[in-house]
């Protein structure tokens, strides 16, 4: 036996192709089951000699001019091939050193099943295609070459007992040497381990043929369950079962794939929720494991993608993830989808990782050390915000802006408590923002059930009725404020109010008072309901009832979640004017009579239930939900429960609980029981067919436009419907499906055979008035009266589509005509409806616009629109207003034609009063601002008179004069109003002034105990001196000085001094005297008393 050594110098890339081929062998070997290895030391002499022969053939030579390596055909097990990977121009022969070859060398011969080879890495079962493709062609090489035409197959095998008698050997291996293309086949067993190794020789095909005889016949039978992902389970067995049939052939192999559950498959969205199918392969070693490769090579190719989750990501850390998403995806065939950081979503959701497997693995490496870096770098902290402005800082904008700002999560803690998270030189600037928009908003608080004589249930409604109907939403838009009902308030109803300034708050508050006050208790009923029952059919088809009551009686109805009390709150029609109260009792009590008639109605109501398996609950529901909307349909009074439910104890996941009224109930209990019995004993449920007539002359009704109608029946019952040119309707499908769709056919051939068409002529000038705002009247006539109202497209009467008979046939033919289509009594209704208001029109249908200035509109509406709301009630004429900028608006009058000739004279006079509207400042000592204003107003009141001015109203004085306040320096007076008017208050103020600076002061000393003389009873004396002698006269508190002081004309306040001398002397003397008229008593200018 030769000695020699071969050795290989490898490129990088060869060597890393290398070591992953070694890793694909230890994975094979691995899975084929530890065996060991062959020790082909302890041959016989006999075998000696053959493997003698074998490698003596093997020369550096021969090594060196040998072709390329001639591989096993992909259909052989993983065995030794007589070729080498490495290429001869990269072999070198050592001179020095040389080696003897290992024959019990695991690397140079691995064995059928041996262990992995070592420094091998593991890898998943479910690997690359690519490893399973390489796994498949050539599990393992060995440097061992033959003729180059010639491959060498070694393996060792354990026999058993019964196949190691000389004839049973002896004839399996003769079959296999009589395989065309075979060179030689030895064997020998090991001393040691027992294990029988053979050496094939010949050409690669044969060798593999001759291999697959010898395990076949010389090994036991062997099973391994492989699990396979359950969406791969189609793609192994193949189209009619022909993959795995193929697999079995190639590897003579029994393979049998675990049933699945009768209800179809659905693939999870996660690869890590997604449930295994086992595989179980049966058969010799080398076919199991040959099987096996073919199998997993199916799974490699079906799972290359991978969507896994991370649900240990902390919400803290999402928003650091978003910023890396692109960082994370770059170069590579992964998508990352972090969830919406500050929002529902990413409480509940994970990061999800999707792509190219490899990939995905290193991604989901790359996230976790991203997390485990920002968990050691960053602290946590927290800071305490009021419980009623943490609002202001929650919220998911809020939050992200003070991460984008800051780098900071913040989340919103528990009573006052705001934690943060981040970076610990930014946590300060993070706290200093949460304080500042903690402060941001100013905070008011409205409770409505003062209201009212503080009636609490009244308001409790009101809070009700206004969430039910979005009432607030508008006033927080009109606003720019956050309204919100203040929760856990037994005793009273409060809303707090938020806004960034105090003036929006104000405007809020003013609204919701209005609001409020709009709907006083004389608007509110309740329907007292204490019936489960009917509660839960009124909840089912609630938005029926609401709309039918509130287009009917102009009322709004709430039903409650539970059972309870039905709120009912008149609103009005839209076109309504203000109604009377006895408009308001009588619509409340219709609606009342009409949720008493459903309750009558449905005074029978019952539940009962049935006990049926889970499992068949489908039959129940049927395809698309088709049966169960058979048996309770959207106009049945019955409604069924599947399964368990908390309102009905001792329910179960079997139940079947039916409620409604007692009769149906017992019904529709027994198609459910029909129908699951059918289903249990496996009938053709999709047999039962009726035939039927329709109206030929309605079969485009039938069918619908683009078949729409006939494919609604279809897609909600379930069935298959034809109908041919002779008008006879076919219906397949399950029983009762099939029944309930002949009575819906049915149900629309009578409906089309009552259907008319009508057809009124009505001036088109009026047609805008009879379709309403957005179509609003003719709508609400659709809708009571399930007609079809089509007016006429354009002025000319352009409708019609040629080629569309249909339409033509409901469609107007002149510019003038209205066509009404339905059943017959509601279409005569609607008729006499739109009749009406025609006629109604026409009687008030006069209109007059004028155009006026932009600054006259204000005075025209007034506060809150009490103005223009007051002109419509006196004149009964309806006044819009349109203004979309500029200088001029213009308003529309319309009503009857005394109205609009009233409504417009008022609307003129208010135009000619701001036309003529003038304002002017004068400048007017502070000294003299109380003697022109006057006791109470009364000079001031004077002033206006004189002027021409209206004095009926004192507010009105003070419109039109406006001094500053007595405790302002202020000097100027401003009087606005009529120009003419103005000017004469003017002229007249600056009179009394220069009257007022013509005046002088003088002072006459009079015993303390005799100024009551001068005062006289209740101010007679004194008065009577002020109006006599024009002056004013002003007496001292008592016992403080003696001086009276005297303001006035020269003259006179001479004469005033002399007639007080006259007083007192008199009475200093006991005499009696007849008091002379009483004369009045003016004050000092600058002292005097006025009431503003």
């Amino acid at each position: 036996m030769s000695d020699f050594s071969l050795t290989a110098e490898l490129s990088p890339a060869e060597l890393l192709r290398e070591q992953r081929e070694s890793a694909i062998a230890a994975e094979v070997n691995s899975a084929l089951g530890a065996q060991q290895p062959p020790d082909l030391s302890q041959l016989s002499v006999g075998d000696d000699e053959t493997l003698g022969d074998l490698t003596s053939s093997i020369t550096t030579a021969d090594t060196a001019a040998s072709s390329p390596p001639v591989s096993a055909p992909s259909s052989a097990a993983p065995s030794v091939v007589a070729s080498s990977s490495a290429s001869p121009a990269k072999r070198t022969k050592k001179s020095d050193a040389k080696e003897k070859l290992n024959f019990s060398s695991l690397e140079a011969f691995p064995t059928l099943g041996g262990a992995s080879a070592k420094g091998a890495s593991a890898t998943s079962v479910w690997g690359s295609a690519a490893s399973a493709q390489a796994t498949k062609k050539e599990a393992v090489r060995a440097p061992l070459a033959a003729r180059p035409s010639d491959v060498v197959d070694i393996f060792a095998v354990h026999i058993p007992a019964q196949f190691r008698s000389r004839s049973v050997f002896s004839e399996i291996v003769a079959k296999a040497k009589s395989i065309k293309g075979i060179s030689s086949i030895e064997s020998s067993t090991s001393a040691l381990n027992g294990s029988t190794t053979f050496i094939i020789k010949g050409k690669a095909e044969a060798v593999a043929l001759a291999r697959r005889e010898l395990v076949r016949g010389l090994t036991p039978k062997i099973t391994e369950v492989i699990p396979v992902p359950n969406s791969v389970r189609p793609y192994i067995i193949g189209t009619g079962g022909r993959t795995l049939k193929a697999i079995q052939q190639k590897t003579s192999t029994k393979i049998q794939v675990q049933k699945r559950d009768e209800t179809e498959y659905c693939k999870p969205e996660f690869d890590d929720e997604e449930e295994t199918t086992d595989v179980t392969v049966e058969g010799d070693m080398d076919g199991v494991a040959l099987a096996k490769v073919e199998i997993l090579e199916i799974v490699a190719e079906r799972t290359k993608s991978l969507t896994i989750r991370l649900p240990s990501i902390g919400t803290d850390f999402l928003p650091f993830l978003t910023t890396k998403t692109a960082e994370l995806e770059e170069g590579k065939d992964v998508k990352v989808k972090v969830p919406a950081p500050f929002s529902s979503e990413s409480q509940t959701g994970y990061v999800i990782v999707s792509g190219e497997r490899s990939a995905v693995e290193c991604t989901k490496t790359a996230i976790e050390s991203l997390v485990e870096e920002l968990r050691a770098s960053y602290i946590s902290a927290s800071t305490t915000v009021l419980a009623n402005r943490k609002q202001f800082v929650g919220g998911s904008k809020n939050l992200q802006e003070i991460f984008d700002k800051t780098g900071c999560v913040v989340k919103i803690g528990s009573e006052d408590k705001v934690d943060i998270f981040g970076p610990p030189d930014a946590i300060g600037n993070a706290i200093a923002l949460i304080a500042e928009k903690a402060n941001s908003f100013v905070i008011d608080n409205l409770v409505i059930s003062k209201a009212y004589g503080k009636n609490l249930p009244h308001a409790i409604a009101l809070s009700k009725f206004f969430a039910s109907t979005q009432k607030l939403a508008s006033i927080e838009a009109e606003s720019n404020v956050q309204i919100k009902l203040v929760p856990d308030t037994s005793e009273e109803v409060k809303y707090d109010i938020y806004a960034q300034s105090d003036l929006d708050v104000k405007k809020a508050r003013k609204l919701i008072i209005d609001l409020v006050n709009s709907v006083p208790p004389l608007r509110v009923a309740y329907w007292s309901n204490s019936d489960p029952l009917l509660h839960r059919f009124l909840q089912r088809s609630a938005a029926k009832h609401t709309q039918k009551i509130r287009g009917q009686f102009g009322v709004i109805a709430i039903i409650p979640e539970s059972t309870g009390d039905i709120l009912l709150i008149f609103e009005g029609k839209d076109d309504d004017f203000g109604p009377e109260e006895s408009e308001v009792r009588q619509s409340l009590e219709k609606a009342l009579a009409y949720f008493d008639s459903l309750k009558l109605t449905f005074s029978g109501m019952a539940s009962k239930t049935l006990t049926v398996p889970a499992k068949q609950h489908k039959f129940i529901i049927g395809p698309k939900r088709s049966t169960i909307n058979a048996l309770s349909g959207p106009d049945s009074a019955v409604e069924i429960l599947l399964g368990e439910n908390k309102d009905y104890p001792g329910s179960s996941e079997d139940s079947v609980t039916i409620l409604g009224p007692a009769a149906e109930v017992d019904a529709v209990a027994t198609k459910i029981q029909t129908i699951v019995e059918e289903a249990s004993t496996q009938e053709i449920l999709n047999s039962f067919t009726v035939t039927f007539s329709f109206p030929q002359k309605f079969s485009r009704q039938l069918i619908g436009r683009g078949g729409s109608n006939i494919s609604k029946y279809r897609d909600e019952l379930g069935v298959k419907i034809d109908l041919d040119d002779s008008g006879n309707v076919t219906v397949k499908g399950i029983k009762n499906n099939v029944l309930e769709a002949q009575k819906r056919i049915a149900a629309l051939a009578s409906r089309l055979e009552d259907e008319v068409v009508l057809r009124i002529t009505v001036s088109n000038e009026h047609h805008s008035a009879l379709i309403g705002h957005k179509g609003k009247f003719v709508r609400r006539l659709e809708e009571r009266y399930d007609v079809r109202v089509n007016f006429p497209r354009s002025s000319d009467g352009d409708n019609l589509d040629v080629g569309d008979k249909e339409s033509s046939e409901f469609m107007p033919r002149s510019k003038d005509e209205i066509v009404i289509r339905g059943p017959s009594k509601g279409a005569a209704k609607a008729r006499d409806e739109l009749l009406d208001l025609y006629k109604y029109e026409a009687e008030n249908g006069f209109s007059d616009n004028i155009s006026v200035p932009r600054a006259a509109l204000a005075r025209i509406i007034g506060r809150g629109g009490e103005l223009i709301n007051e002109t419509m009630a006196e004149t009964k004429a309806k006044i819009d207003i349109n203004h979309e900028g500029g200088d001029i608006g213009n308003i529309v009058i319309t009503g009857t034609k005394d109205a609009v000739k009233k409504a417009k004279a008022k609307i003129e006079e208010i135009v000619a009063e701001v036309e003529s509207f003038a304002s002017e400042v004068i400048d007017v000592a502070k000294k003299y601002h109380r003697a022109l204003i006057g006791p109470k107003g009364a000079t001031l009141k004077q002033i206006v008179l004189i002027a021409g001015g209206s004095t009926d109203d004192d507010s009105n004085q003070r419109r039109v004069v406006k001094f500053p306040s007595a405790s302002s320096s202020d000097t100027k007076i401003v009087v606005q109003g009529n120009k003419n008017i103005v000017a004469k208050v003017i002229a007249e103020i600056e009179r009394r002034v220069a009257e007022f600076e013509s005046m002088i002061e003088a002072e006459v000393e009079v015993e303390l105990e005799k100024h009551r003389f001068l005062i006289g009873p209740s101010g007679s004396v004194k008065k009577s001196i002020e109006s006599d002698y024009g002056v004013q006269l002003t007496v001292p508190p008592q016992g403080t000085t003696k001086e009276i002081k005297i303001v006035g004309k020269e003259e006179a306040v001479a004469k005033a001094k002399a007639k007080i001398i006259e007083i007192t002397s008199k009475k200093a003397n006991g005499r009696k005297s007849k008091s002379a008229t009483p004369q009045p008593e003016e004050k000092s200018i600058d002292e005097s008393p006025a009431t503003e």
